[in-house]
């Protein structure tokens, strides 16, 4: 298997622009990131330009600023001047405690701060990320002696521990009814590495390590392994401690066990959504980094 060809195939044969509006966006906002990982800037700007003319119905989306967080990567990434937009908007998800919400004025949380975290590193917003780390190091404090990981906390820096059982997936890692998010320790490690970069501060490492021991301790066979393979190879570049890369090949092999068959695409024979394509190749594109100690992350 020639991941980056397989994959680059798999997303061009993947786009239908005969849909339109949300459900387009839904589909194919991670595109223009994984198309510009696999060096095909023509097609991640066409795919990026259309995203941005479809109309969209933020109120419905459960996760409001995650779309922009990725078209942000891909906007800094590519050198469009659009990155100052979504960061913008971004940015006004900023909540107290200081951390972010998925949704305006809402509870800050572990994904949404983190994957915030990942822009303002990159955007060398030093005054958020270190707000930011605040909360990230002050959430895995409270969950230290807890028997589940809560990923929210009120206004008063308290762990939220009483929600709604249909909401349970957003608030705590051990659930009873819906799917783990796993991806939300997948998203601390990574923010807390490129905050490492950012101010070769070891903390970072110290806390990234602790998050991942989540990844590490849990079933990586799921559909969020592109995000794990991300935080574990950069993890095992910053470290150097042979548990990571141990793991980072386990999840590439995992990775090229992806099954595709009349344009459906399945791990253990569970139908894998279309944008997890981009976050295998970017995965990959952070494993080969990791591996050959050739390139830098700066230079994606």
């Amino acid at each position: 298997m020639n991941e980056d060809s397989f994959f680059h195939k798999e997303l061009l044969k993947s786009i239908d622009k005969s849909i339109a509006g949300e459900q387009f966006i839904k589909m194919y906002y991670k595109f223009p990131l994984g198309l510009y990982i696999l060096n095909d800037l023509q097609t991640a700007n066409e795919v990026y330009s259309h995203l941005m003319n479809q109309a969209h119905d933020k109120p419905s989306r459960v996760f409001d600023i995650y779309y922009d967080c990725w078209l942000y990567l891909y906007t800094k990434c590519a050198g469009n001047p659009n990155s100052k937009l979504h960061y913008e908007i971004i940015m006004n998800n900023k909540t107290a405690p200081v951390g972010f919400s998925a949704l305006p004025d809402g509870d800050p949380e572990l994904r949404a701060t983190a994957i915030s975290m990942i822009c303002a590193c990159i955007e060398k917003d030093r005054k958020t990320v270190e707000e930011t780390t605040e909360y990230i190091f002050r959430l895995y404090k409270l969950n230290d002696d807890q028997n589940n990981f809560y990923f929210k906390m009120d206004k008063q820096s308290s762990l939220i521990k009483i929600f709604h059982i249909d909401e349970e997936r957003t608030h705590v890692f051990r659930t009873q009814k819906a799917r783990p998010m796993l991806y939300s320790f997948s998203l601390a490690v990574i923010s807390l590495l490129y905050a490492y970069k950012l101010t070769v501060d070891s903390k970072y490492i110290i806390q990234a390590r602790k998050y991942a021991e989540y990844i590490m301790r849990n079933d990586y066979r799921n559909n969020y392994c592109g995000k794990s393979l991300v935080a574990i190879s950069m993890l095992y570049d910053a470290s150097k401690r042979v548990e990571y890369i141990h793991m980072a090949d386990s999840l590439v092999h995992y990775i090229k066990q992806l099954t595709v068959a009349n344009g459906v695409y399945k791990h253990n024979g569970q139908i894998v959504p279309l944008d997890r394509l981009s976050e295998y190749a970017i995965g990959l594109k952070y494993y080969g980094i990791a591996k050959n100690e050739g390139e830098d992350y700066e230079a994606i």
